[in-house]
């Protein structure tokens, strides 16, 4: 009995110890080197199966910023303008196309390289009388959509203008103005400096023009409606209008180049001026041109030493002088063309006044004065029948053969007609009311009523 009671101790003792031994707070225990640190090592089993082991935090440092450099310039530059807030300019400073519409002050050009500026509805309310300024000799082109207003443009290079808009243009000085040549394709352009043609102002201080020229003025398109104190048009050099619409009143000379206008095509109509064109040579291809002008019509400055010269190609003049309808200091050549000439100062004025040679070659010429007809300066020849009259002071229509002239003068004296159309023989004249016989041959024929 004692033995089963010992052995049966034995297995109970047995049995604790190895309770003891697989008991869970058990625990054999590793040098974990990552984390420095002894952990157990079934801690280490579980902790892996979760995946929740920590890698050793870093220390957090902030890493220096990228430097942004700046992007490499291209051939195509921004259209976006550098604008100063302060004064609402718009600065360009880079050449390219630029689209520019609503408001500012002005535009400033600051870069010699060519600059295309597209206009849609833009207003520049400057200080400066020139709201679209740049002192560079590049091109500037300008094309125009929808209504302008800009109060003048001043540039040092060529100036272009396109597009199918219009530039209402209000200008102090000149109204537009460059150091070399403008060119305009179409478009439309109301101008105005100062008070317009009637305003007083000091040629010796102030520059009232409308389209100012260094070095040429071409306008091969548009309307123009000018109303200036000073020229219209005005070139150191050379114009040339090989078509367009123009409408100008001018304080000065509504068309001015110092050496030569070349008039190709176009509707020119100059209601009020002082002279109407005027240059050392001019030439008159084609167009309609009617001048009524407070001086000459047309006037040609320089003799035929310096080229000075009016030639007449083709086109309908219609010229309305108080004093000379054309003078030259150098020659009159007519070729072709429906010229009609009205002079209304009755003292010592003509309608055609040369110094040199003047030349009927073809076309259609009446003048009619109430002073002289025909200066008598110079050579006159002509390859038609040409009539001078001297007459009383006569009112009415002039008619000979199928030529009827309704002149606006009254109480004329001087009559002029010549004719590719009027041949060698008889004809009848009818000033007025009075009707005359006269036996034409080519050159000069006189005819005396008084």
């Amino acid at each position: 009995m004692l033995k089963k009671i010992i052995k049966m101790n034995i297995i109970i003792i047995i049995l604790l110890i190895a309770s003891y031994i697989t008991d869970s707070s058990y625990k054999e225990y590793v040098i974990d080197t990552k984390r420095e640190e002894i952990i157990p090592i079934n801690q280490e089993v579980i902790e892996e199966e979760n995946n929740i082991i920590e890698e050793p935090k870093k220390e957090e440092t902030n890493p220096p910023k990228e430097e942004k450099k700046p992007p490499k310039e291209t051939s195509k530059p921004s259209t976006k303008p550098s604008t100063t807030p302060k004064d609402n300019n718009y600065t360009i400073t880079k050449g390219g196309t630029y689209e520019v519409k609503g408001s500012y002050e002005c535009i400033i050009i600051k870069t010699n390289e060519d600059i295309v500026l597209n206009i849609n509805n833009l207003t520049l309310n400057c200080n400066d009388n020139y709201a679209i300024k740049g002192e560079y000799e590049k091109t500037l082109t300008i094309n125009s959509s929808g209504t302008n207003n800009i109060s003048a443009i001043s540039y040092n290079g060529n100036i272009v203008f396109k597009g199918n808009g219009t530039i209402n243009l209000k200008s102090k000085e000149d109204a537009i103005k460059s150091k070399k040549s403008i060119y305009v394709y179409n478009g439309t352009y109301n101008i105005t400096t100062k008070d317009g043609y009637t305003s007083r102002f000091n040629k010796d201080k102030e520059t009232l023009k409308g389209i100012k020229a260094k070095n040429t003025i071409v306008i091969n398109d548009g309307v123009f409606n000018i109303n200036t104190a000073d020229d219209a048009v005005h070139s150191d050099e050379t114009i040339t209008i090989n078509g367009g619409k123009l409408s100008i009143k001018s304080g000065d000379d509504a068309i001015h180049a110092d050496n030569k206008v070349t008039i190709n095509n176009g509707i020119i109509t100059i209601s009020n001026t002082f002279e109407g064109i005027e240059s050392k040579e001019i030439l008159i291809k084609k167009g309609d041109i009617n001048i009524s002008s407070a001086d000459d019509s047309i006037n040609a400055t320089g003799d035929n030493k310096t080229g000075g010269r009016v030639t007449i190609d083709g086109g309908t003049i219609k010229l309305f002088s108080k004093n000379d309808c054309i003078d030259s200091n150098g020659s009159i050549i007519i070729n072709n063309g429906n010229i009609y000439l009205d002079s209304y100062n009755p003292t010592g004025n003509t309608v055609i006044d040369h110094n040199d040679t003047f030349e009927f070659n073809g076309g259609l010429l009446i003048g009619v004065a109430r002073s002289k007809g025909l200066e008598d300066n110079g050579e006159k020849t002509s390859r038609y029948p040409m009539l001078v009259i001297d007459t009383k002071p006569t009112n009415g229509n002039i008619k000979i053969d199928n030529i009827n002239y309704s002149t606006k003068i009254d109480g004329y004296k001087r009559i002029i007609i010549a004719s590719n159309t009027l041949l060698e023989k008889e004809y009848t004249l009818t000033l007025g009311d009075t009707a005359y016989s006269v036996n034409l041959h080519n050159g000069l024929n006189s005819y005396n009523y008084n």
